[in-house]
């Protein structure tokens, strides 16, 4: 009877520990996700700040533009110029490489179809003694 209280007191032990256990861990996980929207909702902010500080800084930069001298002005309209000539030169050398290298790669293609397709011609020529392609063709013809 006592070692049956006794078992009976240690099983309800167990089980209150179990159960402050898990009521321990599902704290920790709700503070955890709590702390992660907190962290991810600064960041968030810390975009938003950095953005911000970008569009004050280009509205600086075009209102000093505005106070340049004309000598400035021209020499910054020069190098913009040069900048799109530059580009446009860039962008053409980038499309001729393009073409050229698709060019290369479809007489690749056309080379090694060529080099099978003879390989075939071989073949078919030693097992049937000739081209069988020549009497389809004989045949279409006569």
């Amino acid at each position: 009877m006592i070692l049956d209280s006794q078992l009976y007191t240690l099983l309800i032990l167990t089980i209150f520990a179990i159960i402050v256990i898990v009521i321990g861990y599902v704290i920790v996980k709700i503070k955890t996700a709590r702390l992660t929207v907190q962290l991810a909702e600064h960041e968030i902010n810390k975009k938003k700040l950095e953005i911000n500080m970008k569009r004050m800084l280009i509205e600086d930069l075009k209102n000093a533009s505005i106070m340049l001298s004309d000598r400035e002005k021209g020499r910054l309209d020069s190098i913009k110029a040069d900048n799109s000539v530059l580009s446009r030169k860039n962008l053409f050398l980038m499309n001729e490489m393009e073409d050229r290298t698709r060019r290369l790669e479809l007489g690749s293609t056309i080379a090694k179809m060529n080099q099978n397709l003879g390989k075939i011609n071989a073949y078919e020529n030693d097992l049937f003694g000739h081209d069988p392609s020549e009497r389809h063709r004989k045949r279409v013809k006569g």
